[in-house]
């Protein structure tokens, strides 16, 4: 099965800059990415424990105390209650930063939680929130927002929905 993504427009980034916000300088902010998610079991409309298993790329990455960092691939794994509606559920994340030509050049754990911020249509509006605990940024605060389609149909089905699609950002300030 193919499933289509849709925007629904830019999420907010990052605050501007300013003397009282400079830690964002200090990060970094990748303005676009794309997020693959599977579940087990499939979530449906009734709310259950479901592990999760993610992984995806993130482009446009800018950080003016790591300039040489482009892109970056992730993998996430974790658990928690999830519904096609409702998602309440903890994470833990691995980035590997590239490089402009793409050779890792560093990485980032991060852990957290995920909440869905609206349901609109079908597609689910996810916010991530946690914070680095290794690597490059440690001790950082992480937030991920994004886009995925969660085809309403299979919700109503026993198996429920197992895998999705959409977009995604990060931001480490």
């Amino acid at each position: 099965m193919t499933l289509a993504v849709i925007s629904l427009g830019a999420l907010p980034l990052a605050p501007a800059a300013s003397a009282s916000n400079a830690r964002v300088l200090s990060g970094v902010t990748c303005a676009a990415g794309v997020v693959t998610v599977t579940f087990s079991p499939g979530i449906t409309f009734t709310p259950r424990e479901v592990n999760f298993e993610l992984t995806g790329n993130l482009t446009g990455c800018i950080s003016s105390s790591a300039p040489y960092l482009r892109n970056g691939s992730f993998t996430a794994e974790g658990h928690g209650t999830f519904s096609c509606t409702a998602i309440d559920t903890t994470f833990d994340q691995t980035i590997e930063w590239k490089n402009l030509q793409g050779t890792p050049v560093s990485q980032s754990k991060a852990s957290g939680t995920t909440t869905i911020a609206l349901n609109p249509a079908g597609n689910s509006v996810y916010l991530s929130e946690g914070s680095v605990y290794d690597g490059e940024f440690t001790g950082h605060d992480y937030s991920s927002e994004g886009v995925t389609l969660t085809t309403q149909g299979l919700c109503a089905d026993e198996d429920g929905v197992t895998e999705t699609t959409g977009t995604t950002t990060a931001i480490i300030s």
